[in-house]
């Protein structure tokens, strides 16, 4: 899991443009984010899904029925502050 954060770590830190979107990595972003793994895990590919998506309303519309899933699952309060600062950008 260490491995797995820190590379979601790194990626983060790459700009992302519009036409540098991997659709076989947003798809593992967006299946993360409901999943059981680690709250850091879920929380880094729930900013990398958003950097993706930002650029088409179709992919913000799916992420925001994500988030909205994310509600009925356990939350740490670091999990719930990136929900709300996706909210604000959404």
């Amino acid at each position: 899991m260490g491995k797995r954060r820190l590379i979601l770590t790194l990626l983060e830190h790459l700009s992302i443009e519009k036409d540098d979107i991997r659709t076989d990595y947003l798809d593992y972003c967006l299946s993360k984010i409901n999943s059981t793994e680690p709250y850091a895990i879920r929380a880094l590919c729930l900013k990398q899904a958003y950097a993706m998506c930002r650029f088409y309303p179709e992919l913000l519309a799916e992420l925001k029925n994500e988030v909205e899933l994310m509600q009925y699952g356990e939350l740490s309060p670091g999990l719930l502050s990136v929900i709300r600062h996706m909210r604000k950008k959404i």
